[in-house]
């Protein structure tokens, strides 16, 4: 192993083999060399099923760095996001850029990647019924709680008239 190091103040390179150190302190401690796989987080963005949902991803990752599920450093550079975004009263695309993010690939992030992964590809919203005979018919929509309802709104809404009536009375 080689490792190499510049000198500041003469900016010349110095070469030093480092194996013959690494045998010698390994002979007397033992070490366990831990070599980390790091990875950057555009890789795992890019990994992701669903591209929608990027966003959603990078929001959870930062915040599983922030609370210590795992570490990650932030790096130079910036990385555009696979999610499109649509601008409001157009048909017009634009796409979002999150900051570069390195983090070492340990079973803690494996986990935690799997777990998030997956709740990201459940859909969380429910799709509103909208109120038809057929889904009054089908048993999708509960005709007497609409109908419950439906009174409600008209018992409520009568009694603002008559109050509202009453107060522009004449005395």
């Amino acid at each position: 192993m080689i490792l190499y190091i510049k000198s500041s103040r003469s900016n010349h390179l110095l070469k030093l083999n480092i194996e013959p150190v690494i045998l010698l302190i390994s002979h007397f401690v033992p070490v366990i060399l831990h070599i980390m796989k790091l990875q950057k987080l555009s890789e795992a963005v890019s990994g992701l099923n669903n591209p929608q949902r990027s966003d959603q991803f990078v929001r959870a990752f930062r915040n599983a760095v922030r609370d210590e599920v795992f570490d990650a450093a932030e790096i130079e550079g910036r990385f555009e996001l696979p999610k499109e975004y649509s601008r409001r009263n157009s048909n017009e695309t634009y796409k979002r850029q999150a900051k570069e993010m390195i983090f070492e690939v340990t079973p803690t992030y494996q986990k935690w990647y799997e777990e998030v992964t997956l709740d990201l590809n459940t859909s969380k919203r429910q799709k509103r019924v909208k109120p038809t005979l057929e889904a009054y018919s089908s048993g999708a929509l509960d005709f007497r709680a609409a109908a419950a309802a439906t009174r409600e709104k008209m018992k409520a809404s009568e009694q603002k008239g008559k109050k509202l009536g009453s107060s522009r009375k004449k005395k």
